[in-house]
């Protein structure tokens, strides 16, 4: 009987430490998962934090028959530490305070050089799009179908405003942002100025 009792409480001892080891597999099992996806969140933080494109410089083009800013280019690089922007992917808002629109990338609306305002880009833009003229790119990654900004880059996103807005008027307020896939948005705002030359520094 003494034998029976030892046996059997020796039979427990061993399911109770499968049972743990069972359970401890589990717990390892589980917060392997948890720290996996702990890292992976925050690495996508950093990378929503840190990515986003900065806005150097704001351009405007002025029709002097009409007195009416009718071009805006404005120059961009990426946020310091950012992961390359898909300019596919890329959406401008921007508004006059009576109407806000919506631009998408026109890849027909491209032009590489230093000439801002005087290229065959603006001959595709409409009310609905913006395009790009490609001022550094050393490694070719800005083209036209496939239009990838990476770290060194710098471009002009550049928005015909005679057909956005029908032009722009000394006083008019301008805002909007740019947004990339993923990251900050760049947010602008300017007033047209009272002093009207052919090109003003906006921003």
């Amino acid at each position: 009987m003494k034998y029976s009792v030892g046996i059997g409480s020796l039979i427990v001892f061993i399911a109770v430490i499968l049972l743990s080891a069972v359970a401890a597999n589990i717990l390892i099992q589980v917060s392997s998962n948890l720290q996996q996806k702990a890292l992976l969140t925050g690495r996508n933080s950093i990378y929503e934090v840190s990515s986003g494109i900065k806005i150097v410089t704001i351009y405007g083009d002025v029709n002097m028959t009409t007195l009416k800013l009718e071009k805006l280019a404005m120059i961009l690089e990426l946020a310091p530490g950012s992961r390359p922007i898909d300019l596919n992917a890329t959406k401008v808002e921007i508004s006059d305070t009576r109407k806000l629109s919506v631009l998408s990338y026109n890849s027909s609306a491209y032009y590489v050089g230093g000439d801002l305002f005087n290229n065959s880009a603006w001959n595709y833009l409409d009310d609905k799009s913006f395009g790009i003229v490609v001022l550094n790119d050393l490694d070719n990654s800005i083209r036209s179908e496939t239009p990838i900004m990476n770290r060194g880059d710098r471009i002009a996103i550049i928005i015909d405003l005679g057909k956005v807005f029908g032009g722009l008027s000394k006083g008019d307020y301008v805002y909007g942002k740019i947004e990339p896939e993923y990251g900050v948005d760049a947010s602008f705002s300017f007033y047209v100025p009272s002093l009207i030359e052919e090109v003003i520094i906006l921003s």
